[in-house]
């Protein structure tokens, strides 16, 4: 019976000694900073998502110009342009962040 006893004595877990102050505080500030970081790449994210979406909606401007033949749906020129401008600012820039990754 006395073994027992002892046997859930030692099965208990210890008691977690309490942080202190400055503890707390070193811990609130790591995970402010690693809030931050997420925040940061979900921001990063939603952009580089905003900028695919947008280059599909020019492209499909640039298709339908393209595919026009009997004049059912129709884009001003100046505005194809455009687009097709920002098509290549956009791919452009692309191309050139992939460059400065590889040579990081």
């Amino acid at each position: 019976m006395e073994e027992q006893k002892n046997k859930t004595k030692m099965d208990a877990p210890k008691e977690q000694e309490k942080l202190t102050y400055e503890q707390l505080n070193n811990a609130c500030v790591q995970l402010s900073q690693q809030n931050q970081e997420l925040r940061q790449e979900l921001e990063h994210a939603y952009n580089v998502l905003n900028t695919y979406n947008r280059l599909d909606y020019l492209f499909r401007v640039v298709e339908c110009d393209h595919n026009n033949k009997i004049n059912s749906i129709s884009f001003s020129r100046d505005f194809v342009e455009k687009c097709v401008k920002k098509i290549e600012i956009i791919m452009a820039f692309s191309a050139e962040e992939e460059k400065d990754k590889k040579e990081n």
